[in-house]
């Protein structure tokens, strides 16, 4: 009895055999495959009867049998087969050993069908795009979200209850410091790898145009799928595309973004404080470490090399530029309508700086004042006069070391221009001018002429220049003297 009851199915392995037993019964009970074996049976008997007249004197009864056999079939189709919970369990379990024998299978097909003629291969694939419409394509994912959307009804955290314990497994029983010392050892093997490997590109010119030559075609191929939909999306109506990209738009999570923000500026003001924190008085370990690697790249940089580099890259954008300003001149067109919005971006500037100010006079004068005061103070005056030096002293050495070039560049500017257009553009623009700043600087003309003419009188320390002051004076006396007598 015992031995009966384990050859009977008491053990699992026997148990699945029975289940992936009764799943292929039932496949083979289905008129699908029942019709494919019909096929295979004929087939078998055709090729069985040659070249033999007493096989084939057999061949008609034993066909007709097996026709008879196979023509009875179950009550379930094909699908409804694998809609039996049971026969679902029998896959599972068979799955793994069925996918890795997939792989053969799979190139000995893909083999065969690069042996067929154009024809035959393309008959083949026909018969994978059916010309009539089924609707078994489109009942796919609708049934896997209508299952989801139940699972996720009964309980809402389903997957990630399910998917959470595993990866916390996996984190938890993984050693990422043996991973990280397998990727140092793998490092040098891996750098071998990409080197060598782009190398034998190389070592293959007309493979690698032809590789490169396929970036144009995928280049076009997004360009044109951009211009198909912005072109439905220009024929969409304008009030119905500006309602779904605002709607689009508020569902967007603003909190989300202000968090994010908050975040960023967070770890900004960590790794400043940090850096300040772990390096020396007055030096950032941050700007050190970047000062470090700036000085170790240059060392690498040819510099000769990087000036013709930026040389060429002038020259780029002044052929970019002259291209569109002669595009301009072909197109008069254009180049009226961009005249016409030169002030656009002036005038934006200008209400928006307005207003600013007008927010600033909304404020309470007292915290506006304690602002703009602290703003202003807080502007680095001696590093700015420390740069006026500068410049003077660079000034000074190129006069000193070529006393004429200044000289000469203002020379060869003054000689370029045309004198006569320059008074013409002078005598009208200081006469419309002149009548419109008129009131304006008969305002404020006499504070400032008062101011300049005690620059002139003495103070009580002599700073030095009060010899140099006292002939400015008198040459000016002299001149308006002059003038008057004349």
């Amino acid at each position: 009895m015992k031995q009966n009851q384990d050859h009977t199915g008491g053990s699992p392995k026997n148990k699945d055999d029975m289940a992936l037993a009764s799943l292929l019964v039932d496949i083979v009970n289905t008129p699908e495959v029942r019709h494919v074996l019909t096929q295979v049976s004929r087939e078998w008997v055709k090729n069985w009867c040659k070249n033999s007249i007493l096989k084939q004197g057999m061949g008609m009864p034993v066909r007709w049998a097996l026709s008879k056999i196979l023509t009875v079939s179950g009550t379930d189709d094909l699908p409804g087969v694998f809609e039996k919970p049971e026969h679902m369990e029998a896959l599972a379990q068979e799955l793994p050993r069925m996918i890795k024998a997939m792989g053969p299978i799979f190139l000995s097909v893909v083999h065969a069908v690069e042996a067929l003629p154009p024809e035959r291969k393309k008959s083949l694939f026909s018969s994978f795009f059916p010309g009539q419409k089924t609707a078994v394509p489109g009942q796919v994912l609708p049934s896997l979200s209508r299952i989801a959307e139940a699972i996720y009804k009964d309980d809402p955290v389903f997957f990630s209850s399910r998917i959470l314990p595993v990866l916390e497994n996996l984190i938890a029983s993984t050693d990422f410091g043996e991973l990280r010392s397998l990727f140092d050892l793998m490092k040098t093997d891996l750098e071998t790898v990409l080197s060598d490997g782009t190398g034998l590109i190389f070592e293959y010119p007309a493979k690698l145009i032809t590789l490169l030559s396929l970036v144009p075609d995928g280049v076009n191929l997004l360009l044109t799928l951009t211009n198909h939909l912005l072109g439905h999306i220009t024929a969409l109506p304008p009030d119905i595309f500006t309602d779904l990209l605002l709607s689009l738009f508020k569902q967007v999570d603003e909190t989300v973004i202000g968090q994010g923000l908050n975040n960023a500026n967070e770890v900004i003001r960590q790794i400043h404080t940090g850096s300040t924190l772990i390096g020396d008085m007055d030096a950032p370990r941050f700007t050190t470490d970047l000062k470090d690697k700036l000085r170790k790249i240059m060392a690498q940089i040819d510099p000769g090399l990087a000036i013709k580099a930026r040389g060429a890259l002038i020259d780029g954008r002044e052929t970019l530029i002259s291209a569109l300003i002669d595009m301009a001149e072909d197109h008069p067109d254009v180049l009226n309508l961009w005249l016409k919005q030169l002030s656009v971006k002036r005038n934006s500037n200008i209400r928006l700086l307005k207003r600013k100010i007008s927010v600033m006079e909304t404020l309470p004068n007292d915290d506006v004042v304690e602002a703009l005061s602290a703003g202003l103070s807080s502007w680095n005056a001696y590093d700015l006069a420390e740069v006026v030096n500068a410049l003077s002293r660079m000034i000074n050495r190129i006069h000193h070391f070529n006393p004429g070039v200044i000289q000469a560049l203002v020379t060869e500017f003054v000689n370029s221009l045309d004198l006569y257009e320059l008074e013409e553009s002078m005598g009208w623009l200081s006469r419309d001018l002149g009548q419109a700043v008129r009131p304006v600087f008969r305002m404020v003309a006499p504070s400032i002429v008062r101011e300049i003419c005690g620059f002139f009188t003495p103070g009580e320390d002599d700073d030095g220049y009060d010899e140099a002051m006292n002939q400015t004076r008198d040459l000016l006396s002299r001149l308006i003297q002059k003038k008057e007598n004349s």
